[in-house]
């Protein structure tokens, strides 16, 4: 699992996206996941995800 974030991590190196958020974003692709609950939606989105709750207004 280590490889595959610093793989994701260097694949977005022009972005300002936390390593833990690329460990979650990995985990969430190997799981099918797609929404995301967090504060910081911005990486997320980046990454592929839906951001709850700001991109579907639910909590």
């Amino acid at each position: 699992m280590f490889a595959a974030v610093c793989d994701e991590f260097y694949r977005y190196d022009d972005q300002d996206i936390s390593l833990v958020d690329h460990a979650t974003s990995v985990l969430a692709d190997e799981r099918d996941v797609e929404h995301v609950f967090t504060f910081d939606p911005d990486g997320f989105r980046t990454l592929g995800f839906t951001a709850v709750p700001d991109d579907t207004g639910e909590a």
